[in-house]
C-alpha cells in the first residue's frame, strides 16, 4: 500500500443527497498495516454538484490494515471507514460515514497509483 493514491469516493449517499469527493493519500505500510496523510484540492468535494469545500483540506489515514488483498482503513477517525480490496496499481471498495453510530453516508470508492 506504501505510495500515492488518487482516491474517489464518486457517489456518498445518505438516500436523499449525493456527495462526492478526490483526495490524493500518501501512505506508508509496515508488515501488515499502514497510516499515512490525505489532501483535497479546494472546490472538489461536492454535494448535491455543489462545492461544500472552498479552501480543500489534509488529515490523516489511520487503522490501515492489509490481509492478503484485502484492506481497511479510516479516514481522519473510526466512523470514516473504508473496506476493500488491492492489487499493484489499483484498489475499490465500500465506504461506512458514520456520525453517532448512525451510517450518515455510504458508497463505493476507488484509487490508483
Amino acid at each position: 500500500m506504501s505510495g500515492t493514491w488518487i482516491t474517489t469516493w464518486p457517489h456518498m449517499t445518505d438516500g436523499t443527497n449525493v456527495c462526492s469527493v478526490t483526495a490524493t493519500l500518501r501512505l506508508a505500510q509496515s508488515g501488515a498495516t499502514f497510516s499515512g496523510t490525505y489532501s483535497v484540492a479546494p472546490g472538489v468535494a461536492k454535494c448535491n454538484g455543489v462545492s461544500t469545500d472552498s479552501v480543500g483540506g489534509t488529515g490523516t489515514i489511520i487503522n490501515g490494515t492489509v490481509a492478503g488483498t484485502t484492506i481497511t482503513f479510516d479516514v481522519d477517525e473510526a466512523p470514516f471507514h473504508q473496506t476493500g480490496t488491492f492489487d499493484a496499481t489499483s484498489a475499490s471498495g465500500e465506504a461506512l460515514w458514520s456520525s453517532g453510530g448512525v451510517v450518515v453516508l455510504s458508497g463505493p470508492w476507488s484509487a490508483t497509483r
